[in-house]
């Protein structure tokens, strides 16, 4: 049985699309690209109409600049027989992709078809897929403008039911109030509880000042110093009781609250990624360590049941729970060389592996940005093999093998041969 990796990218250069599907046992690598100048263009003339270039979030002075941003493929997840979904940072549709033909759809067929007008943001990886059916969280794209335009505090949602078989989508429940940003993840058990969290990755304030700035001087003392005192929201976590049809809204520990997963074991178990991390332009600013948290959904209530950070714990792009052999694991990629394997009975570390050598050079103060970020080296994303045996991550150009036994990376190679690959992607492990 052929396992294949499923790597959606977008290209710094020119922003093309690219889904990189990877052979891991040959090593072969085939590539589909897609064209998304429709999309590009589409999100052009609603951020043009929505925004002007004074109000602008991550740094940015000029509208044009989000449409990359906006347009990267992050999520993607398998749905039903040799087919996987693919969702975008923030943007009015997503894609299908049978893993045998190689055809791509585009969903809604058009930006109308399911009767939004082209309001309707589906944000990335907002979706997960159960008994053949997704559930999807939309926020709407003018309140999202208007949010940026500082004339409403909050945005609303709305929880959607997506058929695949009919290609219909069904309004659930909402609109809920609360959204401070971004919908990034969500997740659902078994037992019918929806987890999804509101990312927040824009400081406030205007950057003018820094439009024209060198990276040098963007890495420099100076611009941490005006960077740090400004506000920093944390966002919200959400929690959707399909049984009760209940919303529960608590606030993050710390910003950029992003990732959440099931433990495989309790469908009432969930672990919840806090990155404390900022974007400026097209960097990752680090605000301190990142955590992962373990709560309990019982009773209809939310309870903290334990956490892992230390102080390297850095930016924790993924983490995913999977059994091995007697124990649960979570599996976390670390910046900028690391993945760290958690105990999540205790949540102590079990092992810490080092993907390759890298001096990360920081002086302890926060917030920071690192010249590290650029490394094509490094890992954002993982998946697991089902026998738990194997931890395979991606980065912009390389692929890690890692094995659970040896706590060592046993293999690696390239799979893009440009150093310009990928802004943004997450893999799947899609077994043919």
């Amino acid at each position: 049985m052929k396992k294949i990796l499923v790597i959606p990218t977008l290209s710094p250069d020119d922003f093309s699309e690219t889904i990189h599907l990877v052979e891991l046992k040959s090593k072969k690598v085939e590539r589909i690209n897609i064209n998304n100048s429709d999309l590009k263009d589409y999100i052009g003339k609603m951020v043009d109409r929505g925004l002007t270039d004074k109000c602008l979030p991550y740094g940015y002075t000029k509208r044009k600049q989000l449409v990359p941003f906006f347009a990267a493929p992050h999520g993607v997840t398998p749905c039903g027989v040799n087919e996987v979904y693919i969702f975008y940072q923030e943007a009015p549709i997503f894609r299908k992709l049978n893993i045998q033909t190689w055809e791509v759809s585009t969903l809604p067929a058009g930006v109308d078809s399911f009767g939004f007008d082209g309001d309707k943001i589906f944000p990335s990886t907002a979706m997960s897929y159960k008994d053949g059916r997704m559930f999807l969280f939309a926020n709407s794209a003018k309140e999202r403008y208007q949010h940026l335009l500082g004339k409403i505090d909050c945005m609303t949602f709305s929880l959607y039911e997506f058929i695949p078989e009919t290609k219909k989508l069904a309004y659930l429940d909402g609109p809920f109030e609360g959204l401070t940003e971004n919908i990034h993840q969500m997740a659902i058990s078994e037992s019918g509880i929806l987890v999804f969290l509101d990312m927040t990755l824009a400081v406030k304030g205007n950057f003018r000042k820094w439009e024209n700035a060198t990276d040098t001087l963007i890495y420099s003392e100076e611009f941490q110093k005006d960077y740090a005192p400004r506000e920093f929201p944390k966002g919200n976590m959400f929690l959707y009781d399909m049984n009760s049809k209940r919303l529960i809204k608590t606030d993050a520990e710390i910003p950029a609250t992003a990732h959440v997963v099931f433990d495989p074991r309790y469908s009432n178990v969930f672990y919840v990624s806090m990155h404390n991390i900022s974007k400026f332009m097209t960097n990752v600013v680090f605000h301190g360590p990142g955590k992962i948290v373990k709560y309990e959904y019982k009773d209809g209530k939310i309870s903290k049941l334990g956490c892992f950070t230390q102080p390297n714990f850095l930016r924790i792009t993924t983490h995913k729970v999977f059994k091995y052999r007697d124990k649960a694991l979570m599996a976390v990629t670390v910046f900028p060389n690391t993945a760290y394997l958690i105990d999540c009975d205790t949540m102590n570390l079990y092992k810490k592996v080092e993907l390759f050598q890298c001096k990360l050079q920081h002086d302890g103060k926060y917030p920071f940005l690192s010249i590290t970020n650029k490394d094509k080296r490094i890992a954002l994303y993982l998946d697991i093999s089902d026998d738990g045996e194997w931890i395979y991550l991606s980065g912009p150009q390389y692929i890690y093998y890692l094995n659970v036994e040896s706590g060592k990376i046993e293999d690696s190679f390239q799979f893009s041969e440009t150093s310009s690959s990928a802004v943004s992607h997450n893999c799947l492990i899609y077994q043919e």
